[in-house]
């Protein structure tokens, strides 16, 4: 019998963390087979539940503490893990382990995933004139950890075709296409939808800095009296947010805090159109749900979600203004949103976890034994 192959899986499964990466994580550690590898994976404070109960999962306790650095540091070197799977880019951690990991362990593959774009302004140049229209980057982060990891990468994951031709301009071709997954038994459309009597416009995400751009978000709502406007989320810009709000006397848009999955799946149910502010993103989860569930969304082309196809299920915007004015079109014209939004559900059926985490599994299979069988002998 073949032994069973052993992957560092370097993200936190704690239960309570809410985290993208995170939530990707567990998303798939719940959904596959595993019929060759175990996985071995961080968590600091209590662990999701089918990781603790699934023999295939072994956990690997951090603590909250000021030395859980160093444990880590340790476990991703100590042991001659088959592959390491998702360090996070952003952490001088697990960049020094893969700096590390890459001068000790050659022949040890690291993969990670490109679910997003880092950069400077000379970078989103650069992008843009590759792409043909803006192409906008997170800003602020650690820059030469996101590079150093992704440079080290023997495989990187995009999760939708416009990353990886961004990561191809700056890593080479060494990227591959996976989608990421909803959870169908949650995120689904009602069976039955009563007409609101007032239009209901929805957004989800974190309010930390102005990234995904909330003051657009009330400048819509200012736009578009007739309709009511929600943001689900929380972060330190929430209380001016509702305070500007107040200000303004405006009773059509509300900020009502984070919401747990559930709650976040019956407001999707009962809204009328999903709409997401921000000019950088991946494969944003919160779209993909939403459209799920059956609302059209607006977006701005500039990241292409895979999630939304233009004039089909929503409308991909060019520009700010743009983006209103497709927003003002799916109010003023019900029958259109619900039409898209129908659309938009039967689109989703192909993302279930059930049907994405085995090619996530599968590409992992094939990456340890690809990588592996390509590099030279260690001395």
């Amino acid at each position: 019998m073949a032994r069973r192959r052993r992957i560092l899986l370097a993200r936190s499964l704690d239960r309570d963390n809410t985290n993208a990466q995170s939530l990707n994580a567990k998303a798939l550690t719940r959904h596959w087979r595993y019929d060759r590898f175990d996985v071995h994976a961080f968590h600091h404070h209590q662990a999701a539940p089918h990781a603790r109960d699934n023999p295939h999962i072994t956990l690997i306790d951090l603590g909250a503490d000021r030395l859980w650095r160093a444990r880590a540091l340790w476990r991703y070197l100590n042991q001659p893990w088959d592959l390491v799977f998702y360090p996070d880019y952003f952490d001088s951690t697990a960049t020094l382990a893969v700096r590390l990991l890459k001068r000790l362990r050659p022949r040890t593959p690291v993969v990670t995933t490109l679910e997003g774009l880092a950069g400077d302004a000379q970078r989103e140049a650069l992008l843009s004139q590759h792409n043909g229209h803006k192409v906008y980057c997170m800003r602020g982060r650690r820059l030469d950890n996101w590079d150093s990891q992704m440079q080290r990468a023997d495989r990187i994951a995009a999760i939708s075709p416009f990353l990886a031709r961004m990561g191809r301009v700056q890593y080479g071709d060494k990227i591959d296409v996976l989608p990421l997954g909803v959870d169908l038994t949650l995120f689904h459309p009602p069976s039955s939808k009563a007409v609101n009597a007032r239009p209901q416009v929805v957004s989800v995400g974190n309010l930390n800095g102005d990234n995904k751009r909330p003051s657009l978000f009330l400048a819509l709502a200012q736009r578009y009296a007739q309709a009511d406007f929600i943001w689900v989320g929380d972060g330190d810009q929430r209380s001016a947010l509702r305070r500007r709000a107040q200000e303004l006397e405006m009773r059509n848009l509300s900020f009502p805090g984070p919401y747990p999955a559930q709650q976040v799946a019956d407001l999707l149910r009962q809204a009328d159109i999903f709409v997401m502010t921000s000019e950088s993103e991946g494969n944003p989860k919160s779209l993909q749900e939403a459209v799920a569930c059956g609302l059209p969304g607006v977006a701005r082309i500039n990241y292409q979600p895979p999630s939304i196809e233009d004039g089909l299920n929503g409308f991909l915007a060019e520009d700010d203004e743009q983006l209103a004015a497709r927003v003002g079109q799916l109010i003023n014209t019900p029958q259109l949103a619900r039409e898209m939004g129908a659309q938009g559900a039967r689109m989703a059926q192909e993302w279930s976890w059930e049907q994405v985490a085995p090619q996530w599994e599968a590409w992992l299979d094939r990456q340890m034994s690809d990588i592996s069988a390509a590099q030279p002998e260690e001395a």
